[in-house]
């Protein structure tokens, strides 16, 4: 069951400042002490407070994307697809993913991967393992949400 909460736990908090280290803005490296948690969907339009469906962002590109058109969509591999007003598309990956195998995102599939494609590997860092309680061997489930 999804958490109805809108503020995220400390938890949560803890985790997007490890997992993103810096606005996850294309290009923008302010980091994680200067921005904020943003949700990719709005909490209003029915989006969940969750690690898949929350980043930081700075002021300066929150307002990007809620005031002149800006989208995002998370992608399960740990990606995120911006989307300019314009049509342009940019790929972001967190800067905690040090080492990604098999990351084809050529023809920009994502969020619409199709079926067939081969899910990437993602490699954690031990210290993002740890935030996130998982063995040193073990992969994040792919639970198929953006």
């Amino acid at each position: 069951m999804e958490p109805k909460r809108y503020r995220p736990s400390q938890g949560l908090r803890d985790l997007l400042r490890h997992r993103d280290q810096h606005c996850g803005f294309p290009g923008c490296r302010r980091p994680a002490d200067r921005s904020e948690i943003d949700h990719i969907e709005a909490y209003g339009q029915g989006g969940h407070t969750t690690r898949q469906n929350t980043h930081l962002l700075c002021k300066q590109h929150q307002m990007f994307k809620h005031a002149l058109g800006w989208k995002v969509f998370a992608c399960p591999d740990g990606s995120k697809t911006w989307i300019s007003p314009h049509g342009l598309r940019s790929i972001t990956i967190p800067e905690s993913v040090s080492n990604v195998e098999n990351f084809d995102h050529l023809n920009d599939h994502c969020p619409q991967r199709p079926e067939e494609a081969t899910p990437p590997v993602v490699r954690l860092t031990p210290e993002t393992r740890r935030v996130l309680s998982l063995d040193q061997d073990e992969d994040l489930p792919d639970t198929g949400t953006g």
